[in-house]
C-alpha cells in the first residue's frame, strides 16, 4: 500500500488539494471544474469569426469542439508555465469533463525523459501501462481509474536503459457510476471477445459507451448517456461520437478518449453507422434517405428494414461529401471490426469492439483548428414574397425546443411536428422547409421532424421567427440580430 499523501493544504475555492510525497515534492491535484473555468478567456482565440456576428433571444450552446479546444489550450499553458515540475506535479481528474474514470499529468523535466506511467489493476493482468518519448514537457494521460474508489497510479522517469530513476506513486478517487451502469458487467458469448485485453461496449439504446478490462470491470465510461447509435472507433485512439440529441444524428464528433473534440462534422441526412474508409483516411457513414422513412421505423443501424440506405463518403478534412452510394455492403456485420453481444441484465444488443488506447496521440496537445465545424447543413432559401396565408398566429406554448449553437439554428423533435422555419427580417423573408432537413426517424407516434439550418447565408438584418404548424404560421416571439 502506498504509504504517502500527507494533506498539507486545501483550497476550497479552487477545489486545489496539495500533499506531499514520501519520495519529495508536492502534488497538486484539480478537479475538471478548474479546467472550465480557466479556459474561458481562451475560448475567443479558437472562436470562428461569423460566430459573433449573431445576437438572439434563444438558447445558445457552444460547440463541443471550441470548448475542448480553449480547455486543451489552457492545460498546455499550464505545461508551458514550466511551474510543474516532476517533484511538483499537477494531476487534473476528468480534465475535459467527459470521461469521468481518466485524468491528466502535467510536468517538465530538465532533460528529455522516457515516462511510463502504471494505473495499477486488481491483478497484473488488469493493470494499465503505457511508456512514452523522451521529452522536457510531458502531458501523461490516465486511463483506467476504478469507479467509486480509490486507484493507485505509478508515474516513472526512465534513463537511457528503460529503467526507472525515479517514481511518484499517489491515489486518485473516483466518483461512482451512473445509475443504471453496473461496476462489473458480464458479456453474454464472451468467447467471441475472450482474446480482447480490453473491450468497448457501445449502442445498444439510451447507454453510456463504457470499456471493460479482462476482469469485467467498468474502467472507462463516457459521460453522455447515447442513443442507439453510440460511437465507433476511428484509427490513432480516436473515434466518431454521434450527437446525443437523436437518434440518427445530424452531428458528429471526432473524440479521442479523454474527452477532447477535435472537428464537428454536420451531416443532413443523420448518421445511424461510421467506418474509416482507410486508416486515418476518410469516414464513410450510413445515412436513410428522409423521403422514404416511414414514421414506425427502427432508428437503429440494422433494425430498419424498410427505407433507403444511402452511404456518403465526407472528406475528413472539409466535411464535404464526395461520394455518395446506395450500396450497403460495407455496414453488415460480417467483416466489420466489432460483434454483436448481450450484456447481463441490461436489455439492448450491443457492439462490441477490442478497445486499444493510443497513449502517444493522448499525450500531444490538439493543434488550434478555428475550422472546427464543417459539412454540409441546409441554408434558408430567399423568398420572392410574403407567405400566402392569412396572417400569422401569436406565440401560444408549444413543446418546441429551440436552440442556437453558435451560427446554426436547431428544433429539435418537436409536439407538434414543426414542418417548416421562416426568418422573417424588416425587407425580406427567408424559408427553410423540415423535408428539406434530417429526420431523426425511430418515432412511433408521428412524424416528429428535427431541423438543423446554417445561418450564414442570412443578411445583417433583426428576423422573427416563425414556424409552420400544418398549415398555421406561428409567431414565437424568438428573434436573431444577424450584424454586419
Amino acid at each position: 500500500m502506498i504509504n504517502l499523501l500527507r494533506k498539507i493544504g486545501m483550497d476550497m475555492g479552487a477545489g486545489k488539494k496539495e500533499v506531499l510525497h514520501d519520495n519529495g515534492g508536492v502534488i497538486t491535484i484539480r478537479p475538471s471544474e478548474w479546467v472550465e473555468k480557466g479556459s474561458l478567456e481562451y475560448e475567443s482565440v479558437f472562436k470562428r469569426e461569423q460566430t459573433d456576428s449573431i445576437r438572439t433571444n434563444i438558447e445558445g450552446k457552444k460547440m463541443y469542439s471550441l470548448t475542448s479546444q480553449a480547455k486543451d489550450w489552457f492545460l498546455e499553458m499550464q505545461l508551458r508555465s514550466d511551474k510543474y515540475k516532476f517533484n511538483k506535479m499537477l494531476i487534473v481528474e476528468d480534465p475535459f469533463g467527459e470521461a469521468p474514470l481518466t485524468a491528466l499529468a502535467l510536468f517538465t523535466t530538465i532533460m528529455d525523459y522516457r515516462v511510463r506511467a502504471t494505473v495499477r489493476g486488481d491483478s497484473e493482468q488488469t493493470s494499465f501501462v503505457f511508456e512514452y518519448p523522451a521529452e522536457k514537457r510531458h502531458r501523461i494521460p490516465i486511463l483506467g481509474l476504478y469507479p467509486g474508489r480509490e486507484t493507485e497510479v505509478v508515474i516513472e522517469l526512465l534513463d537511457e536503459n528503460g529503467e526507472s530513476c525515479d517514481c511518484r506513486e499517489f491515489s486518485l478517487s473516483t466518483k461512482p457510476l451512473p445509475q443504471g451502469l453496473p461496476e462489473v458487467i458480464e458479456i453474454e458469448e464472451k468467447q467471441k471477445v475472450q482474446d480482447f485485453c480490453n473491450t468497448l461496449v457501445s449502442g445498444g439504446g439510451s447507454f453510456w459507451p463504457f470499456v471493460l478490462d479482462h476482469d469485467g470491470r467498468v474502467r472507462y465510461y463516457l459521460a453522455r448517456k447515447l442513443e442507439g447509435c453510440g460511437i465507433f472507433p476511428l484509427s490513432k485512439g480516436r473515434f466518431l461520437c454521434m450527437d446525443d440529441r437523436v437518434p440518427n444524428s445530424v452531428q458528429m464528433y471526432d473524440m479521442d478518449f479523454l474527452g477532447r473534440v477535435g472537428r464537428t462534422y454536420l451531416v443532413d441526412e443523420g448518421v445511424n453507422y461510421a467506418i474509416e474508409n482507410t486508416q486515418g483516411g476518410n469516414l464513410l457513414v450510413a445515412a436513410k434517405n428522409p423521403a422514404s422513412l416511414s414514421s414506425d421505423e427502427s432508428s437503429f443501424a440494422g433494425e430498419n428494414p424498410g427505407g433507403e440506405k444511402v452511404i456518403l463518403e465526407i472528406d475528413r478534412e472539409t466535411g464535404e461529401k464526395v461520394l455518395e452510394s446506395k450500396s450497403v455492403s460495407l455496414f453488415g456485420e460480417e467483416g466489420q471490426d466489432s460483434v454483436s453481444v448481450a450484456l447481463s441484465g441490461i436489455s439492448g444488443t450491443f457492439r462490441a469492439y477490442e478497445c486499444v488506447f493510443d497513449q502517444t496521440s493522448l499525450s500531444k496537445a490538439l493543434v488550434k483548428n478555428s475550422n472546427y465545424i464543417v459539412g454540409d447543413l441546409r441554408r434558408p432559401v430567399l423568398l420572392p414574397d410574403e407567405p400566402d396565408v392569412p396572417g400569422v398566429v401569436p406565440a401560444v406554448e408549444t413543446a418546441i425546443h429551440f436552440e442556437m449553437q453558435e451560427d446554426i439554428f436547431c428544433v429539435y423533435p418537436s409536439d407538434p411536428a414543426v414542418t417548416g422555419v421562416c426568418f422573417r427580417g424588416k425587407m425580406c423573408i427567408w424559408e427553410v422547409k423540415a423535408t428539406d432537413t434530417y429526420q431523426p426517424a425511430g418515432r412511433t407516434d408521428g412524424a416528429r421532424q428535427g431541423m438543423a439550418v446554417w445561418l450564414d447565408v442570412l443578411p445583417a438584418d433583426t428576423y422573427d421567427v416563425l414556424v409552420w404548424l400544418g398549415d398555421k404560421l406561428q409567431d414565437t416571439g424568438k428573434k436573431i440580430t444577424k450584424q454586419k
